[in-house]
């Protein structure tokens, strides 16, 4: 009788074992499928935002005697694959969540405008490789292959770059040189007094420039991917500024200190558009806030609660 009773109470072990297994098994199903979803959302809004943008812009600028329709299909298809091309850079961010993979940053950040380049360049209704442009350090890069020899390739000092890496150091942020070397853009160690981080935050992304906090002397680099997307989506908005930018370059070339001073320096003030339209976004910040559950998307690769 013993001996029965025991193996009852080992069948009934087994089977709830086996019933704890298969409901851990479904939820895990169902992160899964949540996550999927998300992730189908969020390329979506990439591909087809830039899309948009693109064909707009094309729009706008199309030639004499170019028609309305084909223009707007051909820049939105361009742009489509200029955000199709961005998605992937902002996924591969997740990869710094290792410094060993940090050798691979510059090349991640040079994709990234190459989608971005190439969204450009259809807002403008010009081909899709016809222009290249990049910030490095604080400098804009742009490479035109329509250009005359000797004037293809020309660097100007970013003003909304200046901006925020002053910014960055008024806030008593501590400017890392090595890991700016390696990340192509500002990279500082986050003061525990900044102001204009979120409370509670363990770093903070401006335009090209990135603050990560430290834990045992150590960076937090779980939280890089996160603020490398931030940092992206600044230019993810720049297309806009492509819809007015002929008659706004007219007004400010009268200016004489404005044409002086443009061989040398980038008024980029075009951060200002996402910045704007973050401030739109609902609170609570974390994550009704799109740009925040786009970028905690790629950081975690997980499903994000909303």
């Amino acid at each position: 009788m013993k001996k029965y009773t025991l193996l009852i109470l080992i069948s009934l072990l087994f089977c709830s074992i086996s019933k704890i297994n298969i409901a851990q098994s479904q939820i895990y199903i169902d992160q899964q499928n949540q996550y999927r979803a998300q992730q189908n959302q969020v390329l979506a809004m990439n591909i087809f935002s830039n899309g948009l943008m693109a064909g707009i812009g094309g729009v706008i600028h199309k030639k004499k005697g170019e028609k309305f329709f084909p223009v707007f299909l051909k820049s939105f298809g361009k742009g489509c694959i200029g955000g199709a091309i961005k998605y992937t850079a902002k996924y591969q961010t997740n990869i710094f969540r290792s410094q060993q993979f940090n050798i691979l940053l510059p090349i991640n950040r040079a994709y990234f405008f190459l989608g971005h380049s190439i969204t450009m360049n259809a807002s403008r209704n010009e081909k899709m490789l016809s222009n290249f442009y990049a910030n490095f350090y604080g400098v804009n890069f742009h490479y035109n292959n329509k250009a005359e020899k000797g004037e293809r390739f020309n660097s100007r000092l970013s003003l909304g770059t200046m901006v925020s890496l002053g910014t960055f150091l008024a806030e008593g942020n501590r400017l890392d040189f090595i890991k700016t070397l390696e990340f192509g853009e500002f990279y500082f160690d986050k003061s525990s007094t900044s102001k204009i981080a979120p409370q509670g935050s363990r770093g903070y992304a401006g335009f090209n420039t990135i603050a990560i906090q430290k834990d045992n002397g150590f960076p937090i680099t779980s939280i890089i991917p996160h603020e490398l997307v931030h940092n992206y989506q600044f230019y993810d908005y720049y297309p806009i500024s492509t819809f007015y930018e002929k008659s706004l370059n007219k007004a400010l070339d009268k200016s004489t200190l404005y044409r002086k001073l443009s061989k040398y320096l980038d008024f980029d003030y075009q951060p200002l558009i996402f910045g704007t339209l973050y401030l739109t976004q609902p609170k609570p910040r974390y994550f009704k806030n799109y740009f925040e559950f786009e970028a905690e998307h790629f950081g975690d690769r997980r499903y994000i609660p909303r």
